[in-house]
């Protein structure tokens, strides 16, 4: 849809036509910009590409609270940390004592996704998006409720992401299919 602002397309979610909405052009980046990028911490990183499609719709200081706010209940300061592959069981145990290997012993790295609030990978994405959510409602005086339908990680990251989010703006209904979730889960 053409003018839809950063704000209507994530508010909407689907695109009138019931697709989804897309830039109406990407940015150029540079390999110098991706250069500098390389050296940003995770939140840091999504602080620039975000602000990127956000433009003035947010202040840099509102997205960087948004962002930063979204990773406060994960357990580990990287949030993603990046971690050599341990190749054996035998392995796994030296480097529990040991330090980790380095790149030219390892070659091959796993992106841990699990160390937010509910253990899923879906909460890097709904602690932001919640947060961005929350924030616009609260601009706009709107009330939003989310209507969740899941039978996993979805309902938890969501539910989380709005307690976390602690908004007056925003209210979650979940709906789980009895007998078809772990407890974990719940």
């Amino acid at each position: 849809v053409k003018g839809a602002t950063f704000e209507e397309a994530l508010s909407r979610g689907y695109a009138p036509d019931g697709g989804l909405y897309v830039p109406e052009q990407l940015p150029q980046l540079s390999a110098e910009q991706l250069t500098v990028w390389r050296k940003l911490d995770y939140a840091s990183l999504q602080e620039e590409i975000m602000r990127l499609f956000v433009g003035d719709e947010l202040a840099a200081d509102e997205l960087s609270e948004v962002v930063r706010g979204s990773y406060r209940g994960f357990s580990h300061p990287e949030i993603v940390p990046v971690v050599p592959l341990a190749t054996s069981p035998e392995t796994c145990q030296e480097e529990s004592a040991k330090k980790r290997r380095t790149t030219e012993e390892t070659p091959v790295f796993i992106a841990e996704l699990f160390h937010g609030p509910t253990f899923c990978f879906k909460d890097l994405g709904q602690q932001v998006l919640v947060r961005l959510l929350a924030r616009f409602a609260e601009r706009g005086r709107l009330k939003r409720t989310f209507l969740v339908s899941t039978t996993g990680d979805t309902g938890p990251a969501a539910m989380r992401a709005v307690a976390d989010a602690a908004s007056d703006s925003l209210k979650i209904v979940v709906f789980y299919p009895e007998g078809q979730i772990s407890e974990l889960q719940r």
